[in-house]
């Protein structure tokens, strides 16, 4: 199970990150910063709900950097909070209350969805409404992420110190 003593760096979420991560330049630095433990913030109950076998494709607005396709990932839970704002900071410290690891998951592929029709299509596998502020809004694409494995923990583990 996780510890404390895990170092972990939070997954970038900003476009100019992914775009380093594919080559637009800088990627070195993201790379890395990717060969560590790597956390990727999820709201509740988004993470729950991946690590209990409910969603099985986590969405984004980037895709996933392909360092981290077949690699295990920590799943950090946050409160819920605002849509696609993250409610942790560039520095996070040891044991910050509101964040906890609920285990780790490992993603086998990152596709976008070509369109409207496809997105409400796989609801099933997202979970995400269609009224839901994460839902699909035309002019803006989303990515799959698409879950290979995940391993719960019997009990959330405490955040160690990371960074963004």
């Amino acid at each position: 199970s996780a510890s404390a003593e895990v170092h972990c760096e939070a997954l970038a979420a900003d476009t100019s990150a992914v775009a380093a991560a594919e080559g637009g330049g800088g990627g070195g630095a993201l790379a890395e910063r990717l060969r560590g433990p790597i956390g990727l913030e999820m709201q509740a109950p988004w993470a729950a709900l991946l690590l209990w076998g409910y969603k099985t494709v986590e969405t984004r607005l980037y895709p996933l950097p392909a360092e981290l396709l077949g690699r295990e990932v920590f799943i950090v839970e946050s409160a819920e909070g605002c849509a696609g704002v993250s409610a942790v900071s560039d520095e996070v410290a040891a044991g910050t209350p509101g964040l906890r690891i609920l285990g780790t998951a490992v993603f086998s592929a990152t596709d976008p969805y070509a369109d409207r029709t496809s997105w409400e299509a796989d609801e099933y596998r997202h979970r995400v409404p269609p009224t839901s502020p994460y839902g699909w809004k035309d002019g803006r694409l989303i990515y799959g992420w698409e879950v290979s494995t995940i391993r719960p923990f019997a009990e959330p583990a405490p955040v160690p110190a990371m960074r963004r």
